[in-house]
């Protein structure tokens, strides 16, 4: 597929982003669509990052990745951390390799956060106040870290809403932040932006129908155990150094209490329908506030978001 026709207007400062929920069917949008010219594709995915998570992340099949040029995909151990930091450093080194070798740097991904840091860059944020931070973590060894979950839902419910109640690290921070400002994250990133140095993306949004959308998610979860999840958390959870990411990811926790007999199938698959319609309407609350460029089906619109894109990009 990769080496074929070529992208005539190739600049780092102009990538193509491809946005949209978890199974909107981003990736295959790429595939099918883009596979007659030189793409280098940058996976903006919190956990496709990691080895030996694939099922559960529904990682590109080992035929793709053979013929594609991939960035951002079974890069890192599970032990090691990643972070939106690391993410864009790993984007800024992949789109600037992708248009040294006259291939077009495409961006997709569902990790919202990715994207939009990747757009405007990191926020300034007051700095650690460790006297601060300790009597946060004393008060959630003596209570639990969901008394902090709910303080903070009182103070900031959208950062609260995107931050899982065992998240302590990072209900402490969006505290402090509120502690150090007296505003809250949420008011510190919003309001009117600027693409940062100069960006000049095309960013497509692709989108279905909700119910139609809903009915991809439990055909995706169906197809996990069909793949083998069980049989991947199996392998992952042996290690004592699992990252905590993965820990908490969907997909993850209910494989592994499959394995342990506390879920039916049937039962795992409910739970990951359920989380992932969850995240899939968080996802797209945030892509919504994006300025896409376009937006439309990944199939019944197909012909004009590649009509953009190709006039975009000179594609020939």
């Amino acid at each position: 597929m990769d080496g074929g026709l070529k992208a005539v207007k190739l600049d780092k400062k102009k990538p193509l982003i491809i946005v949209g929920p978890t199974a909107v069917g981003k990736s295959s949008f790429v595939y099918n669509n883009l596979n007659g010219y030189s793409i280098h594709v940058i996976s903006a995915d919190s956990m496709q990052v990691y080895r030996g998570f694939d099922v559960a992340t529904a990682s590109p099949p080992a035929g793709v990745l053979a013929e594609i040029k991939h960035s951002g995909v079974n890069e890192l151990d599970p032990a090691e951390n990643f972070d939106v930091a690391a993410f864009l450093k790993l984007a800024e080194e992949a789109v600037e390799a992708a248009v040294k070798s006259a291939r077009l740097p495409v961006l997709v991904g569902g990790t919202a956060m990715y994207i939009q840091k990747y757009l405007y860059g990191l926020d300034e944020m007051p700095a650690a106040n460790p006297e601060y931070r300790a009597r946060l973590r004393e008060r959630a060894q003596e209570a639990g870290s969901r008394v902090l979950h709910q303080e903070l839902l009182e103070i900031d419910p959208q950062a609260a809403e995107n931050i899982h109640p065992n998240d302590l690290r990072r209900i402490i921070r969006a505290l402090e932040i509120y502690h150090e400002t007296g505003r809250t994250k949420t008011e510190l990133i919003s309001g009117e932006k600027q693409f940062r140095n100069g960006l000049n993306p095309l960013l497509v949004y692709l989108k279905r129908p909700r119910e139609e959308l809903y009915r991809r998610i439990r055909r995706r979860a169906e197809q996990m155990f069909e793949e083998g999840l069980v049989e991947e958390v199996e392998q992952l959870q042996q290690r004592k150094d699992l990252n905590r990411n993965i820990k908490q990811a969907i997909g993850f926790t209910e494989g592994l209490r499959c394995l342990q007999g506390e879920l039916t199938r049937e039962e795992a698959i409910d739970n990951i329908t359920r989380r992932t319609k969850k995240f899939a309407r968080k996802q797209i609350r945030w892509f919504d506030q994006m300025p896409t460029d376009i937006s439309g089906h990944p199939e019944t619109d197909s012909e004009e978001l590649i009509r953009v894109i190709e006039q975009k990009y000179e594609l020939q």
